[in-house]
C-alpha cells in the first residue's frame, strides 16, 4: 500500500501536536466533571469503566513526554468508550465534541507515518524518553534472542582497570576482567567463544612471538587467562584455538536447562598499552564491552586509578555493533542508552547481590597484578536487558601535556 500523501509537519512534530491536544480536551473534560484524572480507581467506579482503561488514560495525561504518552494512549475504541461514559456523566457537548476531533486526528497522525497502531509503538518506544518503555523492549528482544541463539546469561560481567605505567608516565595500563553468571544452554550447542587473546602490534597485525597480554590468574592453568578459582565446577571443557591474531578460548558442549548453568571469568592486562596524553588524531579514551550472548543484566566497571582525574566523569555510549566493527566517529552507530554512570568512590565496596562473589573475584585479580583496591576509584553501569551484539562504551577526553609533563584541561 502507497503512503498517503496528506502534507504534513513530519512524525515528531504531528505527533506531539495531536497527542498535545487529545491531553488537553481530556484534561477539560475531567476538570469540568471535578474528577482526578491521577486517581484512575475512583474514575473506573464513578464512571463504570474497566480499571485497565482508566490506567492508560492516568498514565497518558499524567506523562509530560509526547512519545510517552502516546505510547500509554488506549485506541480510538477505548477512547470513544471514555467519551461515552463522560456524555452520560454530565460532559458538555462542545467539550467531547473538541475530543473526539482530537482523537480522530490522532488517528490520522498515526494512519499517516505509520499506517498501523503496531508499527506505531515501535516508534513511540524508539523515540521515547521513559527508560521503562525502552527497557520492555529490550526486555522482549532478549527472550527472542535467547530462543534464536539458543543461549543466555543472567549477568554479563565486565571491568576494565586503567593506572600510570610504572616504566613510562607518559603511558597507561589497561587491565580487562570479562564473565558470565548462569549461562544457561536453551539447545545443545557444540562450543561457544568466551575469550580472545589478541596479539598484536600497534598497527593491528599479528605479533604472535611478542605477546602484548599478562594473565591475570596462574599461568599454568589454561595459561592464566582463565580465573578457575572462581568459574563453577559445571563449567564444560575450554578449547585453545589458534586465531591469526592470537588465541581464542572456547566452551565445550553441555547440558541444556538448569542442569547445564554454569559461570566463568577471565581477561588480561597490558602494560605501557595506550597514551595518557592527547595526540594527533588521538583525543579521548574509550573502555567497552560488547555484547556477544543474550544477556539480563550488564555489569560494567571501571576501575580508574586515582592519579587519573581526567577519566573519573566520562560520557557512556552505546553502538549498533560489537567493537571490532565500530567506526567511533560516525553517529550513524550510535544507540539511545539511558544508563547512568554511579561512582563508587576511592577505594571502593564492589560488592553487589547481582554477582556472587564479585569483591573477592575483584581482589584476587588485582592482587595478581599488583595493584591494591584502595589505589582506584570505581564508576559502575548496571544496564537491564543490553541489545544483543552491541557495545557500550565510557568514554572521556585525554588531557593535554604541558611542558612540565603535568596534565592541562586546555
Amino acid at each position: 500500500m502507497a503512503p498517503p500523501t496528506t502534507a504534513t509537519l513530519g512524525f515528531d512534530e504531528d505527533c506531539r501536536t495531536a497527542v498535545g491536544n487529545l491531553r488537553s480536551t481530556l484534561l477539560g473534560l475531567f476538570r469540568a466533571l471535578d474528577a482526578d484524572p491521577t486517581r484512575p480507581q475512583e474514575i473506573a467506579r464513578r464512571f463504570k469503566l474497566d480499571k485497565s482503561l482508566t490506567w492508560k488514560v492516568s498514565k497518558a495525561l499524567q506523562s509530560d513526554d509526547a512519545f510517552s504518552a502516546a505510547a500509554a494512549l488506549p485506541g480510538a475504541s477505548g477512547v470513544g468508550i471514555l467519551l461515552d461514559a463522560m456524555r452520560r456523566g454530565g460532559a458538555p457537548a462542545d467539550l467531547l465534541a473538541q475530543a473526539r476531533n482530537a482523537s480522530d486526528e490522532y488517528e490520522r497522525v498515526i494512519e499517516i507515518h505509520t499506517g498501523d497502531r503496531d508499527t506505531m509503538r515501535l516508534i513511540l518506544d524508539s523515540l521515547s524518553r521513559d527508560e521503562r518503555a525502552l527497557e520492555v523492549g529490550r526486555r522482549q528482544a532478549f527472550r527472542g534472542n535467547s530462543g534464536i541463539w539458543g543461549i543466555q546469561c543472567q549477568v554479563r560481567v565486565s571491568a576494565d582497570f586503567v593506572a600510570p605505567a610504572a616504566s613510562n608516565a607518559d603511558r597507561l595500563d589497561l587491565g580487562m576482567l570479562a564473565g558470565c553468571t548462569r549461562v544457561r544452554r536453551l539447545r545443545p550447542i557444540a562450543s561457544w567463544p568466551i575469550l580472545d587473546v589478541h596479539h598484536l602490534r600497534d598497527d593491528r597485525t599479528a605479533n604472535l612471538d611478542q605477546p602484548l597480554y599478562q594473565p591475570w590468574g596462574d599461568a599454568s592453568d589454561d595459561g592464566g587467562w582463565i580465573l578457575r578459582p572462581f568459574c563453577t565446577e559445571t563449567m564444560p571443557a575450554l578449547t585453545r584455538r589458534e586465531m591469526p591474531y592470537g588465541v581464542r578460548y572456547e566452551l565445550g558442549d553441555g547440558p541444556v536447562g538448569r542442569t547445564g548453568e554454569f559461570g566463568w571469568y577471565g581477561g588480561h592486562v597490558r602494560r605501557s598499552a595506550v597514551p595518557r596524553f592527547a595526540g594527533p588524531g588521538d583525543t579521548y579514551g574509550q573502555f567497552e564491552v560488547g555484547i556477544s550472548l543474550p544477556t539480563e543484566t550488564l555489569l560494567y566497571d571501571l576501575f580508574v586509578h586515582h592519579t587519573l582525574a581526567e577519566a573519573l566523569n566520562p560520557k557512556v555510549l552505546h553502538f549498533n555493533r560489537l567493537p571490532e566493527h565500530i567506526s567511533r566517529s560516525d553517529p550513524s552507530q550510535r544507540l539511545p542508552i539511558a544508563a547512568k554512570v554511579h561512582d563508587l568512590g576511592r577505594h571502593p565496596a564492589v560488592a553487589t547481590p547481582l554477582v556472587e562473589q564479585y569483591d573477592r573475584v575483584i581482589a584476587s585479580a588485582m592482587g595478581n597484578v599488583g595493584w591494591d583496591l584502595a589505589d582506584f576509584h570505581c564508576l559502575r553501569v548496571v544496564y537491564k536487558y543490553p541489545p544483543l551484539l552491541s557495545t557500550i562504551g565510557l568514554r572521556y577526553e585525554l588531557p593535554a601535556r604541558t611542558s612540565k609533563g603535568e596534565t592541562s584541561d586546555a
